[in-house]
Order: structure tokens, then C-alpha cells, then sequence
């Protein structure tokens, strides 16, 4: 597990092609780079980068998983990433719990769908939201409309939606 922050901007390499768990807390994304591709069978990061230059494949690194945790509580750097790598990005094969947010449902929410259909065994999807972000002024950011997409989810079998107990109310069509 990665806790914490990490000084300069050097980072620091991963080699551990047997590495069944990861779990990064609180450390930017580009600062973390793999020798070699591990064997992940579960993912958490809830990162506070706010870009991604790391890793051009850092998904690829992610899509063995069967379960990840994808969350941002201080930036975008998750968002970024997967805004890179996702149009390029192979089938999550594997993958049937994800557990994603604070920016999802705020933010470009196609990004989020694109991911979900490139998961076909994914069973169970959770959308975490700790509060809504403000404008510099105050005032909150209203959800972004998205248009019609269909998507083939054939294994899906629950979908949480948790959100802050500070925001009152919670809107979904």
C-alpha cells in the first residue's frame, strides 16, 4: 500500500510482476511507474494528483483486475488517466465489482459509461460521491446531462449510488 505523499518529482518504480493487491492513498499517479506488469486481482486508488503524464499504459496494468476502487478526493488525476487511455484501452475481462468516483457524477460522465462497456462481466458498480464540488463563488455544480447510450451489462446485477450525508439532495432520471 501507498499512503501519503512522496517528496521531489522523481516517483518511483514498481517491480512486482506477482503483485495480487494495490492500494494507493493519497499519491499522484504520474509519480508511480511499473517495471513490469503485475498480476492484480484488486485495485483501490483515491489519488490527489490533478493530472496524469504517468505510465502510458497504467490501465493496462489495471485490466486483470476482478475488483477496483477508482476515487479522487483532491484533483482529477484518475479522471485523466482514464480519459487518456480508455478510448485505446482492451477489455476489463476480468473485472466484476468497480467502485468509482467523486468526479463521475459531477463531471464527464461518458468517460464512466465508456469504462462500464468495457467491462462484460462486471456484476457489481458502486458510484461514490462525498459532496458535490462548488464554483469559486459557492454555488454548485449541477450534474451534466449526457445523451441516450445503451449499454450490454448482461452480468450486472446491483448498482450503489453513496453519497455525502452533507449533500441534501441527490437527483437520478
Amino acid at each position: 500500500m501507498l499512503d501519503g505523499f512522496i517528496d521531489g518529482d522523481d516517483g518511483f518504480t514498481i517491480a512486482a510482476p506477482h503483485l495480487i493487491h494495490f492500494e494507493c492513498l493519497g499519491c499522484p499517479l504520474e509519480y508511480i511507474c511499473w517495471r513490469e506488469r503485475p498480476s492484480l486481482e484488486s485495485a483501490h486508488i483515491d489519488t490527489c494528483g490533478p493530472t496524469f503524464d504517468g505510465q502510458p499504459d497504467f490501465t493496462g496494468i489495471l485490466s486483470c483486475a476482478k475488483t477496483l476502487t477508482l476515487l479522487n478526493f483532491q484533483g482529477s488525476d484518475v479522471k485523466a488517466m482514464l480519459e487518456k487511455q480508455l478510448p485505446t484501452c482492451s477489455v476489463f475481462e476480468n473485472l466484476e465489482t468497480l467502485e468509482i468516483g467523486d468526479w463521475c457524477l459531477t463531471d464527464n460522465f461518458n468517460i464512466v459509461l465508456c469504462f462500464i462497456q468495457l467491462s462484460p462481466r462486471l456484476k457489481k458498480l458502486t458510484f461514490v460521491q462525498r459532496q458535490l464540488p462548488k464554483e469559486a463563488n459557492g454555488a454548485r455544480i449541477d450534474a451534466m446531462p449526457i445523451n441516450e447510450m445503451a449499454l450490454q451489462c448482461p452480468l450486472l446485477e446491483t448498482v450503489v449510488i453513496r453519497c455525502s450525508k452533507h449533500d441534501g439532495k441527490f437527483i437520478l432520471w
